[in-house]
């Protein structure tokens, strides 16, 4: 923010220099200090068994996405996104290639409108990760019969041939079309994020989580994915970075690197052992061995 206000700022101020403004703006503008332009809103995750938890509050057809969000930290766009062809069953990977975007335009109809599926955040964000080792199939989201709208069929995203950065939403009648979402509304429609969060993300969170927990967002499983991902013994910061699809290792450091209270009681044991407790091949010197 500062970096943009210096630069509006200059070119206003050049402006009023020149005449072509009768003064700066920018002049009466306070920009907060530093240190609290530096505080931001608590990070909350999930450990492991919060995971599991809040999925078994969902409804069943919710549960997939959202444990699969919490275990590879997707943006919502990216993973209501996600087609049959984005998962390989054979080398256990993930692809994100697309965002399921909220948009609003009269030239779209019927189910899709106010939906776009186009580039993800970054070009950072388009990558290829590994499912985790235990989690559930996500091909039985794919192969789930969900319940038709009339006359439509399954909903697919279809890759845009005068365009790579976006696909088209239609329909198909083919339950095994490689294009078909793999994650839709329980009847069969496209995800809009917004309804979900309100009808079945947010209730779920207050029924399974405790009272510190209630202000839980979509968006915090991914931080969840990240933070449990750096306190395993081969998360590196890079590694990291490369799942989450972000640009800046930085950024990773900085929001993601967070306490994990059973890791930090393991790091404090072994700090105390190190320091409390006596080797076992170290003999304690008395009197009597002093004087010899």
């Amino acid at each position: 923010m500062r970096r943009i206000f210096g630069v509006v700022n200059a070119v206003m101020r050049l402006a009023a220099q020149r005449g072509y403004v009768a003064v700066n703006p920018c002049d009466a503008v306070e920009m907060p200090s530093k240190k609290r332009a530096g505080v931001r809103r608590s990070k909350l995750y999930l450990e492991g068994p919060g995971l599991r938890a809040l999925a078994d509050a969902l409804p069943e057809h919710w549960r997939l996405p959202v444990l699969l969000d919490g275990s590879c930290g997707l943006r919502a766009g990216e993973i209501w996104a996600l087609r049959r062809r984005d998962i390989d069953f054979i080398h256990r990977e993930l692809t994100v290639q697309f965002a399921l975007k909220p948009i609003e335009s009269s030239h779209l109809d019927g189910s899709a409108k106010g939906l776009l599926v186009g580039h993800p955040k970054s070009a950072a964000s388009r990558r290829r990760l590994s499912l985790p080792a235990g989690a559930p199939t996500a091909h039985r989201a794919g192969d789930r019969e969900s319940r038709r709208p009339v006359a439509r069929g399954y909903a697919v995203a279809r890759e845009d041939p005068a365009n790579a950065d976006r696909a088209d939403l239609g329909w198909t009648a083919d339950a095994n079309d490689p294009g078909r979402l793999l994650f839709v509304t329980p009847r069969g429609y496209p995800v809009r994020h917004n309804p979900f969060y309100r009808r079945a993300f947010k209730p779920a969170v207050r029924a399974a989580l405790p009272i510190r927990l209630h202000g839980l967002r979509f968006h915090d499983l991914r931080h969840t994915a990240a933070t449990l991902a750096m306190a395993t013994p081969r998360g590196s910061m890079q590694m990291v970075k490369e799942r989450l699809g972000l640009e800046n290792i930085a950024t990773t450091v900085d929001l993601y690197g967070k306490r994990i209270r059973s890791v930090d009681e393991a790091i404090a044991d072994a700090v105390g052992a190190s320091i409390f407790d006596e080797p076992e091949n170290v003999v304690a010197i008395t009197r009597d061995a002093a004087r010899r």
